[in-house]
């Protein structure tokens, strides 16, 4: 991705509001061990910080997008193609699981 240098500048006095997915703080459980929840949290920070987060993310996500879409069409096209007396299973793995 095309970076604007300007946007790279530790001087800008712009700043950017995104939200990202952290892991909080939220009370503790029986033993007495922190327990912590999954919560969008909102962030101002300049281009520069932003960026910097995001980018290592690019490559993953059109990856992930490019899958999903052609997984999204070829489920179509095999669904109009079944036939009588014919079965599709459908199965989507989760990150560390197994299938046996």
């Amino acid at each position: 991705m095309p970076l604007c240098d300007k946007e790279l500048e530790p001087s800008d006095n712009n700043f950017v509001e995104w939200c990202k997915f952290e892991k909080v703080i939220a009370g503790e459980i029986r033993s007495g061990e922190q327990k912590e929840v999954t919560k969008l949290e909102t962030k101002l920070t300049s281009p520069r910080e932003f960026l910097a987060y995001v980018a290592p993310k690019f490559a993953k996500f059109v990856l992930h997008n490019h899958v999903a879409k052609w997984q999204n069409t070829t489920y179509k096209v095999i669904i109009e193609k079944l036939k009588v007396g014919e079965i599709l299973s459908l199965i989507d793995f989760a990150e560390n699981y197994s299938f046996k």
